[in-house]
């Protein structure tokens, strides 16, 4: 036999050991961060037995057919080479916003036998969500995790997604739990007898001192936890602005068009000329792929924390921030400078009007731009369009634009401080072998590396322009 054919199997690490074998059931999983955990599991987990995926009936797809347009993902082409990939996918029908997830008797018995890992990241993350359907999919949809995961028999970890921004009242945000805004059940109960009119008139009231209705259920839902999970083997993870990938599968990968990379994919059109915005305040970025590795490794920690715990009557269940502030603090105008500095190098065909930019601290001011910049330009654009029977579209676009960034205006005008130690903690007893594999250590993090692969990655699977254009897009900007 020639020692050159024998296969050399390299030993598990302790993360891989512990998913081993096992099976996994994830809610969100055909969203951005959801795919994102699907592809990390079956790349560094090759020995994982099963990854069930609760999947809604969607624009009259059904769960198997959304699955499979998922894998056609650029992200899953490494283990798509690999073979055997849609085994180990199992979507199961259902829905978060349903009794019992919506699931069949029979889907709902087989992960209550055969489940061992959760992490539940449904969630609505737009900031302007009525409060009605933010209630339903990130609360309810919480509890219903929560009454599944009781009933299962093997259970050994659950990971609830929650944000940094949970409690953003405080500007001093330890890794525990706060006082809920309201008790969950009431907020459950309103969301599902109120009519929507009825919601929204009630919404004010309850929101009191949150910005907006995810930030509200987020805190509610954590609320949940405290409560229902108390003698679940859960962790809680809290992520700050989630953007693009850093280095896995490749850097740069970003599918969504919400939060601080929709500002970034306006502004590489000309479309946002200023951003109500402190640029000396903490730009709390995270890349997703980070994020993801620190799910998965809090996943492992959640289980031995639970084995630990000292009494029932003492349960604690743990919490972690993810977030950058204090290992790779970056202001919002270094965020931005750096930004402007890679769509100037690779603009992108998508470019109406010449990239100018600028952060105003003072609301006054950035309406003034506002108008200056984009409301009468957009008046005169729509109405040259009206006259030559074209469809108008800047008045549009710049009022979705303008209702997203002010949402987001309360956290760049802020200044959060994190108490960040669980992570450190978490960090300093892994492996060295798992450190590489499942990279999560912000300390490491490399901005300037970074940047250039995410306006990349935005600009090609966002803006859906290949980089071969950026060329063209150059000569075109120059003639503006």
């Amino acid at each position: 036999m020639d020692l050159n054919d024998i296969e050399v199997v390299e030993p598990l690490t302790p993360i891989q050991e512990f998913y081993c074998n096992s099976n996994v059931f994830i809610t969100g999983g055909t969203g951005f961060l959801g795919r994102m955990l699907v592809e990390k599991l079956l790349r560094s987990c090759p020995d994982i037995d099963t990854i069930y995926l609760l999947v809604r009936k969607k624009c009259g797809r059904e769960p198997k057919e959304r699955i499979d347009v998922m894998l056609e993902d650029p992200i899953f082409t490494t283990v798509r080479s690999k073979g055997e990939l849609k085994k180990k996918l199992v979507p199961l029908r259902g829905d978060c916003t349903l009794p019992h997830l919506g699931l069949k008797e029979a889907d709902k018995q087989l992960l209550i036998e055969k489940a061992n890992i959760v992490f539940h990241l449904a969630a609505t993350v737009r900031l302007g969500e009525k409060l009605k359907n933010a209630a339903n999919i990130n609360v309810t949809g919480t509890y219903e995790v929560l009454k599944l995961c009781k009933a299962m028999t093997g259970l050994k970890s659950i990971v609830y997604v929650s944000t940094a921004y949970s409690h953003c009242h405080n500007t001093v945000i330890s890794e525990r739990f706060f006082p809920s805004p309201t008790e969950p059940k009431q907020l459950m109960n309103l969301a599902k007898n109120l009519n929507d009119s009825l919601m929204e008139e009630l919404t004010p009231r309850l929101l009191q001192k949150y910005p907006n209705s995810y930030t509200f259920t987020k805190a509610v839902a954590e609320e949940l936890l405290h409560e229902f999970g108390k003698h679940l083997p859960a962790a809680i993870i809290r992520p700050s602005l989630v953007v693009s990938s850093y280095k896995e599968p490749f850097g740069g990968y970003v599918n969504t068009f919400y939060g601080i990379t929709s500002v970034i994919s306006i502004v590489s059109c000309g479309l946002l000329k200023s951003l109500h915005c402190d640029g000396e305040k903490t730009a709390n970025i995270v890349p997703a792929d980070m994020c993801i590795n620190a799910m998965i490794a809090i996943a492992v920690d959640a289980a031995r924390s639970f084995k630990t715990r000292p009494s029932e009557n003492n349960i604690e269940i743990p919490i972690y921030h993810f977030e950058s502030s204090r290992d790779m603090p970056l202001t919002w105008k270094e965020y931005i400078s750096k930004t402007m500095e890679t769509i100037k190098k690779w603009p992108t065909m998508q470019t109406v009007w010449y990239n100018t930019f600028s952060l105003q601290k003072h609301y006054l001011i950035h309406m003034l731009l506002v108008i200056i910049y984009n409301f009468i330009p957009g008046l005169f654009s729509d109405f040259i369009m009206m006259i030559f029977g074209r469809t108008p579209w800047y008045m549009r676009t710049f009022k979705s634009t303008f209702r997203m960034t002010n949402e987001l205006s309360y956290f760049t005008t802020k200044n959060f401080t994190f108490l960040s130690k669980r992570m450190h903690y978490l960090l300093d007893r892994m492996a060295a072998e798992d450190k590489k594999l499942f990279f999560c250590d912000l300390r490491q993090l490399q901005w300037n590396e970074f940047f250039e692969t995410y306006f990349l990655g935005m600009r090609m699977y966002v803006l859906r322009d290949p980089i071969k254009t950026a060329k063209a897009a150059r000569i075109r900007l120059d003639r503006y």
